[in-house]
């Protein structure tokens, strides 16, 4: 795989401008498999939350990111603190993205196993939320393949999702 991943920490760095747009665009087009942004600062402010983003490059364009919080965030996502009631130290993954023609080519599992090395390092499962209604069959299958196990499926409204959890 000829790609980039990039570890930027929040607690060191602040996102560019053009990254911020980037992840705005990326996540807007892929509702409701993500939740909707409301504008570049909302993508700041979760930033600010998370221990780290992660950008996937390739020849020096941006084809993919990931946020991902530990326990001591104050987010206030729903999901979120589904796993903080249930875990003391875990890392969330609260949201990942890709270019469509960049998905199902190897790049996820690049930075799934970038981000499971970290979590791995500090002793934390990894966890995150897939939707089951909507159906987003393509994540559920990455997730499984991964060894992600559900550990609970919750509904939210008109949306239900499994809980996972890789150990």
């Amino acid at each position: 795989m000829n790609c980039r991943i990039e570890i930027i920490y929040s607690q060191k760095d602040k996102l560019s401008d053009k990254i911020l747009q980037f992840i705005f665009d990326l996540n807007q087009n892929n509702i409701p498999a993500l939740g909707s942004l409301n504008n570049l600062k909302h993508v700041q402010d979760i930033y600010n939350q998370s221990l780290f983003a992660s950008l996937v490059t390739i020849k020096e364009k941006f084809v993919g990111f990931a946020f991902i919080m530990d326990c001591k965030s104050d987010y206030k996502s729903l999901n979120y603190k589904f796993f903080k009631n249930s875990f003391e130290n875990f890392l969330y993954v609260d949201r990942v993205a890709f270019l469509e023609e960049f998905q199902r080519k190897g790049y996820g599992t690049e930075l799934y196993n970038e981000i499971y090395k970290i979590a791995n390092n500090l002793g934390s499962p990894l966890c995150c939320e897939v939707n089951t209604i909507p159906l987003n069959k393509q994540s559920l299958d990455f997730h499984n393949k991964f060894g992600f196990q559900t550990l609970e499926k919750v509904p939210f409204g008109e949306k239900q999702v499994a809980m996972l959890c890789k150990y």
